[in-house]
């Protein structure tokens, strides 16, 4: 089942949701990021555009990273703007188990198969997170080091009903 990853939604626009959707939309991948502040939303992506141009710039990224970010990457405000066609979406909300939950269940009831639901939490393992996930078997983790432009790090780990072709 095997299948690239082309689009992204990013919930949750703070510190570490911004970051991996710069790095996302500067490597071709179209990215939404979505805050429960629509202005924050805003914000993450003009700061993604501001931060590929520095990334350009040191050389980290290349010299058309703020271009490939304006072109790749959207905020939304609600997820009724968001398409279904989805094929990644993370969840990047604050370590509170509520809004863990609550962030989960929504995307499981808006993205079916093949969609993959994923968490970025550094505190909860999946075990405690894929119970709120549709189709757990499409759950897993990406834990991403920061700072993310220069640690190019993600770990993947699977929830305990995870599909080896969604680890794939």
């Amino acid at each position: 089942m095997s299948k690239s990853i082309e689009s992204i939604l990013i919930v949750g626009a703070g510190w570490i949701g911004r970051q991996i959707a710069a790095q996302c939309a500067v490597h071709g991948l179209s990215v939404t990021i979505l805050d429960k502040q629509a202005e924050v939303g805003l914000d993450a992506v003009r700061w993604a555009i501001n931060h590929a141009s520095k990334r350009s710039q040191d050389g980290i990224w290349g010299k058309n990273a703020a271009e490939l970010c304006q072109e790749n990457i959207r905020a939304a405000e609600t997820l009724d703007q968001v398409s279904k066609k989805i094929d990644l979406a993370f969840e990047c909300v604050t370590e509170q188990s509520s809004a863990k939950r609550r962030a989960l269940g929504d995307l499981s009831a808006k993205f079916e198969l093949p969609t993959i639901i994923a968490s970025n939490s550094s505190y909860f393992t999946p075990s405690m997170l894929s119970k709120y996930v549709s189709q757990p078997e499409r759950f897993c983790h990406f834990h991403f080091h920061a700072p993310i432009w220069l640690a190019t790090v993600v770990d993947i780990v699977p929830g305990p009903e995870a599909s080896p072709d969604i680890l794939e």
